[in-house]
């Protein structure tokens, strides 16, 4: 039995029961609409004509709120909630405008024999998403499939033990997705580093499409093929940076790391922001990222970002952004190539590499706090199912939204196993590997057809 339902928060039109009745509905679908118009008919009875012009009136009603709330912003959003067979899951779709079709259907004569036939034009959303929300169980190494939250540090570096491996990112499986369009997340967050230093930047990016299963997002410092030296450091992802030396004015190379054949092949010809973590800030200082052949000379630069002044201050830098592999996209059987660095700083320079790290540029957002950011235990929702973010847990309670968010809402695709990666920065500056929040993902099913 086909299901109808007009809902707004908690006022309800059925159009499917109560003296309600069905009469035509079939749901439209364009892959290229904003949104969609359709057309509902409805028999509409009672036990008197009175009782059909208040339910009528009901329905008018519905249509007001729709559209003050999609006009002003006013109250809460209206929904078109349909279920096409009992077995089949209740599915909504927005709803900005409706209106009710008053012509000769509303004859007295109908009205005096208690029945008449109502018809109803809507524009709505033009997809459905699931009625109720899911939480995704989500995979690091402090556990496979968790609900409920799991931890994420701010580095990669797989030391210590579970529940608290120090691992930056989630997968989430393909089989968790489902739906046949991308669906927006909401993401909540909570900071469990026990420090005064507050969490102030957010990074977060989604890999899809670079096999994320095996795709090595994160190079170590200390792993550069040539440059600089080693510095064993506790406070160092691995446990070791790279200090790198140069002397002169005029830019020169300071660095190679090797992009092997897996990393290049599992990159899928996409395009990645470049990060450098350092141990410390600097000043004066210009860097650029190169892609250069063949590994181990820098002969040929194969592809390159412009040269950027590392901002005073700033220890998470974005240095470039680099296509991987930037040939021969459909190969697996690449020669590796070099990630080379370039400096350039009047009578010489330094940097402490702590690791570089490789966000897809795609799906790549930033949440930064307007000038306080994320205290000891309290929580952060970014919600792109409802475009909207807000902090919890500051006395005396109540939410406050403080975060700006930069980039495109996160959108999971279905049926594809996927990785959201995490950065944070303290409002010091820090990049301490052993900050940690406990992370939790949401979303809706969204679909174009049913």
């Amino acid at each position: 039995m086909t299901y109808l339902l007009l809902q707004s928060g908690n006022d309800t039109v059925n159009l499917t029961a109560d003296g309600v009745y069905l009469m035509d509905y079939v749901p439209r679908y364009d892959s290229n609409a904003e949104s969609l118009t359709e057309s509902i008919d409805v028999r509409i009875t009672g036990t008197s004509s009175s009782a059909i012009a208040d339910k009528i009136r009901s329905i008018e009603r519905f249509f007001e709120l729709t559209k003050n709330y999609y006009d002003n912003r006013q109250g809460v959003p209206c929904y078109l909630l349909y279920q096409a067979d009992s077995i089949l899951p209740v599915v909504r779709s927005r709803l900005l405008n409706g209106r009710v079709i008053a012509s000769d259907k509303l004859s007295h004569y109908k009205l005096l024999n208690k029945s008449v036939d109502v018809g109803l034009v809507i524009e709505r959303l033009p997809f459905w998403e699931s009625f109720s929300e899911t939480e995704l169980p989500l995979t690091n190494g402090n556990g496979t499939n968790v609900t409920g939250g799991i931890n994420v540090f701010n580095c990669n570096d797989g030391s210590g033990s579970a529940p608290n491996q120090r691992h930056n990112y989630v997968q989430i499986n393909a089989s968790h997705v489902g739906g046949n369009l991308p669906a927006p997340v909401r993401v909540w967050l909570q900071n469990l580093y026990d420090s005064a230093s507050r969490i102030n930047n957010l990074y977060l990016s989604q890999n899809v499409f670079s096999n994320p299963s095996s795709f090595s997002h994160v190079i170590e410092g200390e792993s550069a093929a040539w440059g600089g030296s080693n510095v064993a450091s506790s406070g160092a992802s691995g446990g070791y940076y790279r200090n790198i030396t140069w002397s002169g004015n005029n830019q020169t190379i300071i660095a190679r790391y090797s992009l092997p054949s897996s990393v290049i092949s599992n990159g899928g010809g996409r395009y990645f922001k470049i990060y450098a973590a350092l141990m410390n800030s600097v000043s004066s200082t210009y860097i650029q990222a190169r892609i250069t052949f063949p590994s181990g000379y820098p002969i040929t630069i194969i592809q390159e970002d412009q040269e950027i002044l590392i901002p005073t201050g700033e220890r998470f830098i974005e240095i470039g952004t680099l296509q991987i592999p930037p040939w021969l996209i459909d190969q697996s059987d690449l020669y590796p190539l070099d990630l080379s660095l370039y400096g350039r700083k009047s009578g010489g320079g330094a940097l402490a590499i702590d690791f570089l790290y490789l966000m897809p540029a795609e799906s790549f957002v930033l949440w930064k706090p307007r000038g306080y950011g994320l205290a000891h235990t309290t929580q952060l929702t970014v919600d792109y199912i409802e475009n909207q973010s807000y902090v919890e847990g500051y006395s005396p309670g109540g939410k406050s939204s403080i975060y700006m968010l930069f980039g495109k809402p996160i959108t999971l695709i279905p049926n594809r196993t996927q990785r959201l990666y995490f950065q944070q920065s303290g409002d010091t500056g820090d990049l301490d590997i052993n900050r940690k929040i406990l992370v939790r993902v949401f979303y809706r099913a969204r679909y174009g057809t049913l």
